[in-house]
């Protein structure tokens, strides 16, 4: 992404509504299971592979810790705030083409956990599709970014933060 103004734009594309507030998220999940895989693996390699060549057990091994943490690094997810709805973009690990689009309207929220841990915030929502599976998305932003347009960043982070506190609050009390 070039600048953070792009970035709004791309994200109002996937909107019906007017995007008020957007900021860059990583999506997260399965992370301890992508780690326990990895030592399986990792494993693996160090009973078979490291006996026949060892030249070839470094070069899998190093090639395979890089890959794990570019992927893990690679999570890249827009959240928008708009009138009545969530919108989450899930992009793909290489460039800023989308995976998945969810617009999520407030009254389809079945489950909101926001927290705040220093300068990361912490959203897991819950809700109802429009095909009426329940789906589940867990993002993680920052309140600061380094940049143009680091102030405008941050309030829309420290916004996005508050409604979603504020919609979290609702759903726990079941008053939608």
């Amino acid at each position: 992404m070039f600048s953070y103004e792009m970035f709004i734009n791309k994200m109002q594309r996937f909107s019906e509504e007017k995007v008020k507030n957007v900021v860059y998220a990583n999506w997260y999940g399965n992370t301890i299971i992508l780690f326990l895989i990895f030592l399986v693996i990792f494993d693996f390699l160090n009973v078979v592979v490291a006996r026949i060549n060892l030249v070839l057990y470094y070069v899998i091994y190093f090639t395979l810790l890089i890959s794990l943490f570019l992927y893990i690094g690679s999570r890249k997810a827009g959240l928008a705030l708009t009138e009545n709805r969530i919108v989450y973009v899930k992009f793909k690990h290489i460039g800023y083409r989308e995976k998945e689009v969810y617009e999520i309207p407030f009254d389809k929220i079945k489950y909101l956990t926001v927290r705040k841990i220093f300068y990361m915030t912490m959203v897991n929502v819950s809700f109802l599709s429009n095909t009426g599976q329940l789906k589940r998305v867990k993002v993680l932003f920052s309140s600061n970014m380094i940049g143009p347009g680091a102030k405008k960043f941050k309030e829309n982070s420290k916004e996005i933060y508050v409604k979603l506190k504020n919609i979290q609050k609702i759903v726990d009390k079941g008053d939608f």
